[in-house]
């Protein structure tokens, strides 16, 4: 918005042009329009430039036999040479059968866009127009000439006098735009000398409009011009403006007001994009108004002979593309990071990558999954709180629950929760685990052995005795995100948890440390290579059927 704005002002004008300037193609320059070029060939044969005016003379009077509908001398003739010879020409002009234009050139003092002065020819024409050339900032000669004048006298344009005098209408509007017909020699020309010689066919220049310029390289007499980077001479410059005013080919420059309301709008409908919005669905949004704007602006020059900027609104919308994306990419950077800190202490590495690849496997709501869900318990732990200081039981839980949930990340598995002195975990989700069954049991038994080092640590450093029993099933349970919109947490929910913590508790009645269910058991790969007994069938608080369950051990 705010470069929109600035290209109000005009600081970018040169940009826009340039944009608009891919969007020219070469057309047939007007029939009727033929240069008579002082070219090396004419400087040849008849003699170093600037030439008698008596030459001038002889070719107007030569020209004359020929018919032409108007002549018109691109030549500097404000310096007298002598009375002689310009009085022929000054005669010759006089006694033409067709009209004949000369030049005058404004002369500007520095910073001022009104002329102080105009160098006028010394031969009387009642048909006179400035060849001031307006250039932009880049040095490039697209736009249209205007009128020019002091507060005494007012000239319009060489090719204006021109066309004035065939009767074509004058346009009207301001800042136009050169539609050039193309690279040079896309006029017919004809050296001035072959005309002066009577080499040139009389159909040739039969009711033609003839202008007179410069074309040797040694007279640099050139523009730059929008057209691939070329340079055509000045009297070609002003061919090409009077073809555009003869077919109408003029581009009207869109007015500033118009293309500035349309960059508003568009970047005020991208602006009020909700964040939310995905970003392929915001890309192909871009990509739309990226595509169409230039395409657009292509459309209206080739139908309408309408200039529309486009350049700044496209680096516009390019800059709000990438500020909006960079904004997005910052958002989801930190919802990433917030999500890491949120659960790495709860999943494996693996786990967690697989999660920050792809968040949606924690979106709120649960799915039904089979799942292995492991509970372990601390026996007895009332008794022992009662009888530790607190910062002896603070310290010890500290050692087992980090030596415990080191062994369930070990495996990829889920690291539910704490519950008092119960560790729950559980395998199969987020991700995929073929082997979710073979993970728990081997992190039931790594539980195992980690207690038994604690155990003998502990009793060096005398501490409490602590022994633990741990329950095993697999079944399915629903698994996501649960909780309230403010606070939710992911964990599994069922009847597989039930009987997982309820083969937990059985421990302590069957005097074992280790029990899963006949529906774990049945899923242990035969390489796990361990040791199960059978206990019987077990009652499920809650259930009606029995559960047959199995004493683990290696």
């Amino acid at each position: 918005m705010v470069l929109t704005l600035i290209n109000y002002s005009g600081v970018f004008q040169n940009f826009e042009y340039r944009a608009l300037d891919i969007f020219r193609s070469a057309h047939s320059a007007h029939p009727d329009i033929v240069i008579a070029a002082i070219d090396n060939k004419s400087i040849e044969e008849i003699g170093r430039w600037p030439w008698n005016r008596k030459v001038h003379a002889d070719f107007l009077n030569v020209l004359d036999s020929y018919g032409p509908q108007v002549l018109a001398f691109d030549i500097n003739f404000s310096e007298k040479q002598d009375d002689l010879n310009d009085s022929a020409f000054a005669f010759a002009i006089e006694n033409a059968s067709f009209p004949t234009v000369l030049t005058t050139q404004a002369i500007f003092t520095k910073n001022s866009e009104t002329p102080q002065s105009f160098l006028k020819p010394v031969i009387f024409s009642k048909n006179t127009g400035h060849v001031n050339v307006p250039e932009s900032d880049d040095g490039i000669t697209r736009k249209f000439p205007e009128s020019l004048g002091t507060k005494e006298e007012t000239f319009l344009p060489f090719s204006f006098k021109l066309a004035e005098i065939v009767g074509a209408n004058l346009p009207k509007e301001q800042n136009l735009l050169i539609d050039f017909s193309g690279k040079a020699g896309s006029f017919q020309t004809i050296s001035y000398s072959d005309v002066l010689n009577r080499k040139i066919k009389s159909e040739d220049l039969k009711d033609k409009i003839i202008l007179v310029g410069a074309t040797a390289s040694d007279l640099r007499d050139y523009v730059y011009v929008p057209v691939a980077g070329e340079i055509i001479s000045g009297v070609e410059w002003h061919a090409n403006v009077l073809d555009n005013i003869l077919l109408s080919r003029a581009v009207a420059y869109a007015p500033t007001k118009y293309y500035v309301l349309l960059g508003l709008i568009i970047w005020l409908i991208i602006l009020l994009l909700p964040l939310s919005i995905k970003t392929s669905n915001v890309s192909k949004i871009f990509t739309v108004l990226v595509i169409g704007l230039p395409i657009a602006s292509l459309i209206l020059w080739q139908t309408e002979s309408v200039a529309l900027p486009f350049f700044i609104n496209l680096v516009g919308l390019i800059l709000i593309f990438l500020i909006r994306s960079g904004y997005k990419w910052y958002q989801v950077e930190m919802e990433k990071r917030k999500l890491h800190r949120t659960i790495q202490n709860r999943f494996s590495p693996q786990v967690v990558e697989a999660i920050m690849h792809d968040p949606e496997l924690l979106k709120l709501g649960g799915v039904r999954k089979e799942v292995t869900v492991l509970f372990s318990d601390i026996r007895n732990f009332t008794t022992i709180s009662e009888s530790v200081a607190p910062e002896t039981l603070s310290k010890l839980l500290h050692e087992y629950f980090t030596e415990m949930t080191e062994e369930v990340l070990a495996t990829d598995g889920v690291l539910d929760k704490f519950i008092g002195d119960a560790v729950m975990a559980f395998w199969g989700a987020p991700i995929e685990q073929s082997d979710q069954v073979d993970r728990a049991v081997k992190t039931g038994l790594g539980m195992l052995r980690r207690l038994t080092a604690l155990q003998n640590k502990w009793k060096k450093q005398d501490m409490p005795f602590i022994d633990i029993g741990i329950g095993i099933h697999t079944g399915i349970a629903t698994v996501g995100n649960m909780g309230s919109e403010k606070r939710f947490d992911y964990t599994v929910i069922g009847d597989t948890v039930n009987i997982a913590s309820r083969l937990e508790g059985l421990n302590k009645e069957y005097q074992t440390h280790f029990i899963i269910s006949e529906a774990t058991l049945h899923k242990i790969s035969p390489s796990l290579n361990i040791q199960s007994k059978p206990l019987g069938e077990a009652l499920v608080k809650g259930k009606t059927q029995g559960v047959n369950i199995f004493e683990v051990s290696e």
